[in-house]
Formats: C-alpha cells, structure tokens, sequence
C-alpha cells in the first residue's frame, strides 16, 4: 500500500473542519493505519505485505510523530521536503518510483494507491494475465 499521507490527511480535515489545514485534526495513526490495512485485506483477500507513508519533513528529517508512524509494523517511511510555498515536494515522484520498481520486481500480487494526484495514474499499473 502507498498512501500520500499530505494528500490523506488534507482531505479528512478538509471533511471535519472545511480547511486543508492538518493541524486542525487530530489523528490516531495507529487506528488510520490499521484501518487501511483492514479494509486492503479484506478488499484483495490477501495479507499486506508494507505501508509505504509517504509525508513531507523540514530538510528530510522527520519529526517526531513521523518517527512513530515509521515505527509502526509493517509501515515504511518515506519523506520528502518542503518547498519554499510549504507544499510537499518529491512526494509524489517517490510514490510512483517505488509503485514502478516493486511491480517490475513482483513484489507484490496487488497495490493499493491511496492519493489524490492524477499524476500517478501513468504509474498505476494493472496486470493482465498472459495470454494462452
């Protein structure tokens, strides 16, 4: 599972509060994370393998909410920065690096993408069975 956690969170407090804004919400990362989890595998039928959370930190450095959230089972950290305007950067292009890498290596037999940029449609990839 690959989940743009700026995009994630930016709509549930957008659908709590009416603004973007994270700060205005608070979240148990634990829960949300097990709740994503649950509804994957009961979705495909099949265990989940890794969280991929993708987040924005000052400088690449994680804060310390982001440094339990990558402590969690079965969840792998990945940040990106900040940019000059306060949007995450590289976020994006991580997602879609890694959802191109792990399908060319078979790392997996289902992806969950979970964003909102329609740019990472050209890396959602869906496998067909071969012909016989």
């Amino acid at each position: 599972m690959y989940v743009d956690a700026g995009y994630l969170l930016a709509s549930a407090a957008t659908r709590v509060t009416g603004t973007s804004l994270r700060n205005g919400i608070h979240v148990e990362y634990r829960a949300l994370i097990q709740a994503l989890v649950d509804q994957a595998e009961q979705v495909s039928g099949l265990p989940l393998l890794r969280v991929h959370w993708y987040d924005s930190a000052k400088d690449g450095v994680p804060d310390p909410q982001q440094e339990r959230i990558g402590e969690l089972p079965k969840v792998k950290l990945r940040l990106g920065r900040f940019g000059v305007d306060g949007q995450q950067k590289s976020v994006d292009l991580r997602i879609g690096l890694d959802l191109v890498a792990h399908a060319r290596n078979d790392a997996a037999d289902v992806f969950f993408l979970v964003s909102g940029d329609d740019d990472l449609t050209e890396a959602a990839i869906r496998r067909l069975p071969p012909v016989a």
